[in-house]
């Protein structure tokens, strides 16, 4: 496990300092190092199952004391890219690498909010508003000059060639239909779970929802619902948040960060304006400082469509 002091660039004194962000990036036999020790102090025992996904947990919120002190957040990352070895270092795929910037939007979140209070800090925002900023964030992964840029073969050095980068990008939105088929088929599980009044068998419904939104059929019944460990974790009834959010990610990178992503006055005011407030005032507000404007969907639906639909239009 790595950790880091973040301070201001430039900075002279404690003034400047932000926070601290941990990093437990590689998978072991168990448990990651730090998810165990989370485990162990958030319900009393460690977990030795192993953990196969990539998250961000912000263990300390930031805010205000009394005489112009401040308490400091801690954001801490646990993921499971590939190891190093004695012979090759620890090499990513692009979709860690996508993984990776998606996380890091959460701890950014988590470390560059300012508020008053502890309550309304970093991630503490609206459900469906609170994947925005980590997936604003992934887009960086698919702009031709960033995967030059920060891309770097492990013996040669040199960057991915541009006719690799191209193929990269056209990928992106390959079986994108059936993606939001499948985002779509959770979001109804979710929200039908939550608000029904009466007993139902819900292994049932599981199947034949996923068959009639996600067009998946299974051989046999199977309870799938039980590994749908959203509804029980912090997204109950709110799943729909994922995309939803997304509307807001791709309506802040087309208006702001499209025309240069490597500005740094846009990524300034990107943080003054939507990571800083945190939950302290209104994310539609947020928003429209940020954007000028109401938020709308037609960037989402460009990326969708390649285009506005002619009923959007």
């Amino acid at each position: 496990v790595q950790q880091f002091t973040v301070w201001e660039k430039d900075a002279k004194d404690e003034t400047g300092f932000i926070g601290y962000c941990y990093l437990d990036l590689f998978p072991r036999g168990t448990l990651s190092a730090l998810l165990s020790y989370l485990s162990a102090l958030l319900i009393g025992r460690s977990s030795a199952s192993k953990y196969s996904h990539a998250a961000v947990w912000p263990l300390l919120p930031g805010y205000d004391l009394p005489g112009g002190r401040r308490s400091y957040p801690i954001a801490a990352m646990v993921a499971n890219l590939a190891k190093p070895t004695p012979e090759k270092p620890a090499l990513m795929r692009h979709d860690d690498v996508v993984t990776f910037f998606h996380e890091m939007g959460h701890v950014f979140h988590g470390l560059l909010s300012k508020t008053k209070y502890a309550r309304f800090h970093g991630t503490s925002v609206a459900r469906d508003f609170v994947e925005a900023p980590s997936q604003m964030l992934e887009n960086w992964c698919w702009e031709s000059k960033v995967l030059e840029r920060m891309s770097s073969h492990y013996e040669t050095k040199k960057s991915l060639s541009p006719e690799l980068i191209e193929k990269i990008i056209k990928s992106r939105y390959v079986n994108v239909g059936l993606f939001y088929l499948r985002q779509l088929f959770f979001a109804k599980f979710d929200l039908k779970v939550h608000t029904d009044q009466d007993a139902e068998d819900y292994t049932g419904l599981w199947n034949s929802l996923r068959e009639k939104v996600s067009l998946v059929k299974a051989i046999k019944d199977c309870p799938g619902q039980g590994t749908f460990g959203h509804i029980t974790g912090g997204y109950d009834a709110g799943y729909y948040g994922y995309t939803y959010s997304l509307v807001f990610a791709a309506d802040m990178y087309a208006t702001v960060f499209k025309a240069d992503p490597l500005d740094p006055s846009r990524g300034t005011r990107y943080r003054q304006d939507i990571l800083r407030p945190g939950g302290s005032r209104e994310e539609l507000d947020s928003l429209k400082a940020f954007l000028g404007r109401p938020p709308n969907s037609d960037a989402f639906l460009e990326e969708l469509f390649g285009t506005l639909p002619a009923a959007k239009i």
